[in-house]
């Protein structure tokens, strides 16, 4: 099965993840692994790629208690999954 993604876009996605515990730092375009929970490539500061059953569930979750503005969250269609697994194959 593959993994979900998400991506979060505006200008403080990167924050916002930050903010929610997770592991993100200041360099970009950066892949930052969250463990078993999955992982998270920064673009940029505005862009952020996730995947991973347990952490796209859990910013699902958080987005649905408190949507942030200025930040859109998109769900890819999983036939996508192959090219962004591409992505962030390819930032490694």
């Amino acid at each position: 099965m593959n993994e979900p993604f998400l991506i979060l876009q505006g200008t403080r996605a990167a924050s916002w993840l930050a903010m929610r515990g997770y592991s993100i730092g200041l360099a970009s375009p950066a892949r930052y692994d969250q463990g078993e929970d999955g992982e998270i490539l920064k673009v940029n500061h505005q862009l952020c790629v996730v995947k991973g059953q347990n952490i796209t569930s859990n910013i699902e979750k958080n987005w649905q208690k408190s949507t942030p503005d200025g930040i859109v969250l998109h769900r890819p269609r999983p036939a996508h999954g192959t090219l962004l697994d591409g992505l962030l194959l390819h930032d490694s």
